[in-house]
């Protein structure tokens, strides 16, 4: 057997590329428990909120009645739940210690992309994710009203 005969995700642990992303993710802006916790309930209504104006445009879960979900996460939680989607998405996960290398470097990428992401839609979970600390640091850097921002975030993703 060739080595293209395996899909490229057995190339890559994704697993251990979510530990080393988890692991090399900047924190997130300073902001108290109670902040972060009406962040996360605001984020979560606001993908409420947006679900019917996004269905009716795109058609996305026509004939579903039942609401497509959404996670706020951090954005370590969003390392490991990107990491997931690409396993899926390459169709492997190397546990072997050859997929160790390519993990490092798609686990350092993740980090990196963790600070930058405010929401993604995963079509393998059918989630909406929506990096709870990103959306605040660019409300603070923009100064815009968080209400508006957050609901603009979760139709935009």
């Amino acid at each position: 057997m060739s080595g293209h005969d395996h899909p490229i995700g057995d190339a890559i642990d994704w697993t251990f590329a979510a530990g080393v992303g988890a692991r090399l993710a900047r924190p997130g802006p300073a902001m108290s428990r109670y902040t972060a916790d009406t962040v996360v309930a605001e984020l979560a209504d606001a993908a409420d909120r947006a679900e019917a104006p996004v269905r009716d445009l795109t058609g996305l879960g026509a004939g579903h009645d039942d609401p497509l979900p959404a996670r706020v996460v951090d954005r370590t939680g969003w390392v490991h739940a990107a990491a997931g989607s690409m396993a899926d998405l390459t169709g492997g996960n190397s546990s072997s210690w050859t997929g160790k290398p390519a993990g490092i470097q798609a686990g350092a990428m993740l980090a990196y992309l963790s600070s930058a992401v405010l929401g993604q839609y995963d079509p393998f979970s059918r989630t909406l994710l929506l990096v709870a600390p990103n959306v605040v640091a660019v409300e603070r850097a923009l100064k815009v009203p968080t209400a508006d921002f957050r609901l603009w975030v979760c139709l935009h993703e």
